[in-house]
């Protein structure tokens, strides 16, 4: 405990985390002979979320709702911005050579070594936030009860903590706390024990952040390993010092709480495992299983499978059914464990608990459901979440005009990148994690994690006329 107060003194405020970013950025890969370049105004872009989300926190629409309409109304026209400039670099046919460091490879090692430093730093001397605290917490529920959260009663509905927060993630991400809570000396609690109760004990918030230094880190590995194949070991280097400086993983949202960062197990977990699948593309039953995980962990990747798969079906490479079967053997697998840990509840089955803790909870309009935030761009906007919000009929957020809008996105990322590279691959990736948040309702566009890295390899790797397909052998 003393270790982490000490550590908290280290961790910088939004403002340095913004600072910070911004001088690795320049550093690093600043176009130092022309001030007006392409890449130091793709530089400047990729802040641009940052600068609203900043202290988005401070100016809360309950205390300041012009300012916090405002700041939202940034951060959705900055996150559909990157959407488009992801489906943009997706089909560009223009040859780009990767981003050349500015720095000598033993000072960007060093710098990369610190910036790691200041990660965990951030991880350990930080607390985590909700997505955090509940997964950690339904982590533990699954040990005690013997059940998935979705299926107990006690973290279900409106009593429950945070209204029942600790039911609506994916069930590899309360699986990855099991082993940390292990190792932190987690106290078990009987079953029938209710979470919040005096008595109760909750497992060590230790245990989330070193989950989430965990998926940190292979995010970070497999980074490297993919712009490395494509560009070399110093433009690899130089992008992990981007992405491990970047303001969205130091955090930034206001002086005493952040909305983004390595404090959110949701933001870091699924774009690290998404990695592994990408830097896995050469091994498609490896990449496959990888990319099914990252939507075990959290469910979003679920909608990006189609422009993965219609990736893998460009002319002559017959690897898509080795991706395919890789996907549906661990897809199946989640979806076994979701059925055999999910037992009826008040007449629902496993399906139906599922769905409404997980979607209806995040999307649902009830004053005690994610779908009703405050702390959005719809929630500051009501008139136009009234129209494109609101289902087109029945109750479910499936048939929002919004979520219509993004699936047809997501099938269409099928035919955009087809016969095309590793690099655009990255590129869709992005453009369609970001996207996916337009529709999102709470905290809209503050999921920047999600797509940043993926942007970054479209951006620094390059772009080449003779990569339109996969190398030889690369189809394996």
């Amino acid at each position: 405990m003393k270790l982490m107060l000490f550590l908290k003194l280290f961790v910088p405020n939004a403002s340095g985390a913004l600072w910070i970013g911004l001088i690795v950025a320049a550093m690093v890969f600043g176009d130092r002979s022309r001030v007006w370049s392409r890449r130091n105004g793709a530089l400047v872009l990729l802040f641009t979320p940052a600068v609203f989300l900043l202290h988005v926190l401070t100016y809360r629409y309950d205390s300041s709702p012009r300012a916090a309409a405002w700041l939202y109304t940034g951060v959705f026209i900055a996150t559909a911005a990157m959407a488009i400039w992801g489906f943009i670099l997706a089909r560009s046919e223009r040859v780009r050579d990767s981003w050349t460091p500015n720095l000598p490879p033993a000072v960007l090692r060093a710098l990369v070594v610190v910036l790691l430093v200041l990660d965990v730093v951030v991880v350990l001397g930080r607390a985590p936030d909700d997505a955090g605290i509940y997964s950690n917490l339904g982590g533990q529920r699954w040990v005690e009860t013997g059940i998935l959260p979705y299926a107990d009663q006690k973290l279900r509905g409106a009593d429950a903590p945070a209204y029942g927060a600790a039911a609506t993630y994916g069930p590899l991400l309360y699986a990855s706390h099991l082993p940390f809570q292990v190792l932190t000396g987690a106290k078990r609690n009987a079953p029938d024990a209710t979470p919040g109760a005096k008595g109760y004990s909750w497992p060590p918030l230790l245990a989330t952040k070193l989950a989430s230094l965990m998926f940190f880190l292979l995010g970070v590995w497999a980074l490297f390993l993919i712009v490395r194949k494509l560009a070399g070991t110093d433009t690899a280097l130089g992008v992990v010092a981007l992405w491990a400086s970047c303001p969205y993983v130091l955090g930034i949202g206001g002086d005493s709480f952040v909305i983004t960062g390595l404090g959110f197990i949701s933001h870091i977990a699924p774009s690290a495992t998404m990695l592994l699948a990408l830097a896995a593309v050469s091994r498609p039953y490896l990449s496959g299983g990888l990319f099914a995980a990252a939507a075990g962990v959290l469910f979003f990747p679920a909608f990006l499978l189609p422009a993965w798969f219609g990736w893998r079906t460009k002319l002559g490479d017959r690897s898509w059914w080795k991706f395919v079967l890789g996907y549906a053997v661990v897809g199946g697998a989640i979806a076994a464990l979701v059925l055999a840990f999910t037992p009826p509840l008040d007449g629902d089955g496993p399906v139906r608990l599922f769905l409404s803790s997980t979607l209806e909870h995040q999307e649902g309009g009830s004053s005690k459901e994610y779908g009703a935030s405050i702390d959005s761009f719809w929630g500051t906007h009501p008139a136009a979440a009234a129209v494109w919000q609101k289902p087109l009929f029945g109750s479910t957020s499936l048939f929002k005009p919004t979520f219509l809008l993004f699936v047809l996105s997501a099938v269409g990322g099928a035919f955009w990148v087809r016969a095309r590279s590793v690099v655009q691959l990255a590129a869709i990736t992005a453009a369609l994690s970001a996207a996916i948040q337009l529709w999102k309702t709470h905290a809209t566009g503050s999921y920047v994690e999600w797509y940043y890295p993926f942007l970054l390899i479209a951006l620094a790797a390059g772009f080449r006329s003779t990569e339109t397909a996969l190398r030889p052998d690369d189809r394996s």
